[in-house]
């Protein structure tokens, strides 16, 4: 899918982790205002990989019925410039 990746940090006041947080975001441009947000993990961190583009790894939180879940995302980032979809 193609997305914008935005990487911003987050004050403990401003989340609920009670801590500073590092987030990565994707979202989806639908030719409207505003994008939907598709995707998002915390304390990412850059994988080797010997392609083009490069490996972003970090946590997925699913808060759900059952409580929080926490799930180790690895995303595959390719720029467009470089032939991603």
């Amino acid at each position: 899918m193609r997305v914008s990746v935005q990487i911003r940090e987050s004050d403990r006041d401003k989340n609920n982790s009670g801590r500073n947080l590092t987030e990565v975001m994707l979202f989806e441009n639908w030719g409207l205002p505003q994008a939907r947000s598709a995707g998002r993990i915390s304390d990412p961190v850059l994988l080797p990989y010997k392609g083009n583009g490069f490996l972003l790894s970090g946590i997925e939180l699913d808060t759900g019925n059952d409580g929080t879940a926490e799930y180790r995302q690895v995303w595959l980032v390719i720029p467009v410039e470089q032939g991603g979809p």
